[in-house]
């Protein structure tokens, strides 16, 4: 409940301090407003999976967390999220990636695509609105739904440690050894025809970064990660880079460590 309230905040002080010339609304009590946004800065965070969701306090170095409940976080965006993530640890993912909507002078907003925006949109709607709703009789509410996505294309993604894992050297991909636990929002777009591809309708997952990849995706608001196998070196402390190349030349890293234990 308490997750609900905190971004109901976001919303309407948004609303405050930031203005936006156009809001999608749709004949169901629900309309989005849409911050796309560059993607030329990442930050990472460490997460603890916590009975099937997570959100878990940001574990501290020395406090180990097992293996199979290490989650990645990573965010993209444009603007000091770093520096906000080490002021407020303990937030949920997704409010991290909307902070921006309360600076637009930090996180500068691009021009939108409106029909891209008109795709996104209606997927959340028909993928979880219209699907929740069919047993209720109707729906009495109105609400307006900030809806963060980039319009920077990913050429290449690695996450690497700068210690032995797995068995490998220092500094090679571990890609393999990750799955994709969450997009949030659950969409991804391609950038050779800026269209959506996957979504909240979509029967088939994406679980690995191969699979990923090779849509040709924009960078994602938020994407989190986790092991698909424990590694043989645990209990470690290990740091983790993230390496994000755009199709715009940049090449993107942040890091974050952990103390991981079996």
């Amino acid at each position: 409940m308490m997750k609900y309230l905190f971004l109901l905040a976001c919303v309407l002080g948004m609303s405050t301090s930031c203005k936006k010339e156009e809001v999608q609304l749709l004949d169901t009590g629900l309309g989005f407003e849409y911050y796309p946004r560059q993607c030329n800065n990442i930050a990472t965070l460490a997460l603890e999976n916590h009975q099937g969701y997570f959100y878990e306090p940001t574990p501290k170095v020395g406090q180990p967390i097992k293996a199979q409940d290490f989650l990645l976080c990573l965010f993209t965006t444009n603007g000091p999220l770093k520096a906000q993530i080490a002021e407020y640890p303990n937030l949920f993912p997704e409010t991290y990636s909307e902070m921006g909507q309360r600076d637009t002078s930090d996180y500068p907003i691009a021009p939108g695509n409106k029909k891209l925006e008109r795709l996104l949109g209606d997927d959340y709607y028909r993928g979880v609105v219209k699907t929740r709703s069919t047993n209720q009789k109707g729906l009495d509410w109105f609400f307006i739904k900030p809806w963060e996505y980039r319009i920077t294309g990913v050429k290449d993604f690695n996450i690497i440690a700068t210690t032995p894992l797995f068995g490998q050297a220092a500094g090679t991909s571990l890609n393999h050894y990750f799955s994709i636990f969450e997009f949030h929002p659950k969409q991804i777009i391609t950038h050779t025809t800026q269209s959506l591809v996957w979504g909240y309708r979509s029967q088939n997952k994406v679980e690995t970064i191969a699979q990923w990849l090779a849509l040709k995706p924009m960078a994602p608001p938020v994407i989190v990660f986790r092991f698909n196998a424990t590694p043989p070196e645990v209990p470690a402390h290990v740091k983790f880079v993230s390496i994000l190349e755009t199709t715009d030349g940049k090449v993107l890293r942040d890091t974050t460590e952990v103390d991981i234990r079996r």
